[in-house]
């Protein structure tokens, strides 16, 4: 078992092996800095670096987003 902590954006593009789990818990979603932590394409990049069964978790702060952004993570 390895542990790799690191900006989870960086670590999908620079670390080649699979993950059991990914955990992604951006500063505050209304900065400009956490925005690609909402794409469709970061989901997708972090589902296809998941292992068979693995989990991905993320960390919302309380804030109103409406429906729309949340349809996009839930897909």
């Amino acid at each position: 078992m390895s542990l790799t902590v690191c900006d989870p954006v960086l670590g999908l593009a620079a670390v080649p092996s699979a993950f059991d789990v990914i955990v992604s818990s951006p500063e505050h979603l209304a900065l400009a800095r956490s925005q690609a932590y909402l794409t469709a394409e970061f989901y997708r990049r972090a589902a296809g670096r998941l292992s068979p069964g693995g989990v991905f978790c993320q960390r919302l702060h309380f804030v109103d987003f409406g429906p729309r952004p949340m349809r996009t993570i839930v897909r």
